[in-house]
């Protein structure tokens, strides 16, 4: 089910729909490379700041720069949309994490292949052809490890129900992270019935809804504010572990993975730019860039510190139609249970 903000987006947007296959080169084919360098930059829309390495590592790569606009998901895909309106299309390529399917059905983004998705697990791309996903975001529970002593540590998510936990939970109410993506793990994972009953005893925890980012949820719990944050990102508290924070990422499975996907948008200023940004992107030297802190989607990249290969077959993975037909149903459970 879609926001309504979107709904009215997709209806002015029907009007100006334009479908364009984009032909598939190889990621480093001569002919694409000169034509990229030709156009001269690449403007990329995306909304995940740690991936800024990414057009750090493509301009070193071929000389190119990049023209870089963060914004949230939502407030990115009613942009496009606008833009797209208006016949000024400032985008070659975004990353967004929601939203996807409704850039396409408004015709914002065109179908395309890549050289190096074709390695790439099928259930990480559209078989439609127009998004691939390019990294997963791990989310794991996180505690404060110098008020938490170890043996009473949580090892299951059924362990948040125990009496000690009440009035010590705490997550941000917006978003794919935080309440809605801990309800969607729970519910998609367990199923509606039995989610919802797992849910109801949360409910008695008192977690206490807090209308920030994780990761000020992260540093308020390293900075003995709060005890457990629920929905954090698993990079957000393992790289401030690794600096000597008291803070610990729990476990607790399964695992919930949302992924960030590329997409070509039609009209492009810069197509062959865009298109060589994305396969950059999917390339083994794109992945390693985002491995530092993220699920990388290419079987050949390791994962990030803290996590293994074997996690990837206990990952909870939320596809983009999962996420855009489910998020307003999640943020329905949150507000009736937890507000």
């Amino acid at each position: 089910m879609r926001s309504v903000v979107w709904k009215h987006a997709v209806a002015a947007a029907a009007l100006f729909n334009v479908v364009a296959v984009a032909s598939a080169m190889a990621a480093d084919d001569p002919e694409l490379v000169a034509k990229a360098k030709r156009e001269g930059v690449v403007n990329w829309y995306f909304s995940n700041q740690s991936a800024e390495v990414l057009a750090d590592g493509f301009t070193k790569k071929y000389g190119i720069p990049v023209n870089r606009l963060r914004n949230g998901s939502t407030s990115q895909t009613l942009k496009l949309i606008n833009e797209f309106r208006a016949n000024h299309v400032v985008a070659d390529v975004l990353d967004i994490t929601i939203g996807v399917p409704t850039l396409v059905e408004a015709g914002v983004l065109i179908p395309f292949e890549l050289e190096n998705a074709k390695g790439v697990d099928p259930q990480y791309k559209d078989p439609k052809g127009y998004w691939v996903a390019t990294m997963m975001f791990v989310q794991m529970p996180a505690l404060n490890s110098d008020i938490v002593p170890a043996k009473d540590r949580p090892k299951t998510l059924d362990d948040l129900l125990l009496p000690m936990w009440k009035d010590k939970l705490v997550w941000n109410p917006g978003g794919s992270t935080g309440a809605t993506g801990f309800i969607a793990n729970i519910l998609t994972s367990r199923g509606e019935e039995k989610g919802m009953e797992y849910l109801q005893k949360l409910k008695g925890q008192n977690v206490r809804s807090i209308d920030i980012s994780s990761r000020a949820i992260a540093d308020q719990i390293i900075a003995g504010e709060y005890t457990l944050g629920l929905g954090l990102l698993q990079n957000q508290a393992q790289v401030s572990q690794a600096q000597g924070a008291p803070i610990e990422s729990l476990r607790l499975e399964p695992l919930l993975a949302t992924t960030a996907m590329v997409g070509l948008t039609a009209k492009s200023p810069h197509p062959n730019a865009g298109r060589l940004f994305a396969e950059f992107e999917l390339s083994q030297e794109g992945q390693m860039l985002y491995a530092k802190n993220y699920f990388a989607v290419r079987k050949d990249v390791p994962p990030p510190p803290g996590l293994v290969e074997a996690d990837r077959a206990t990952l909870n993975v939320l596809s983009p139609d999962d996420m855009n037909n489910n998020f307003e149903h999640w943020t329905d459970v949150y507000n009736k249970l937890f507000r």
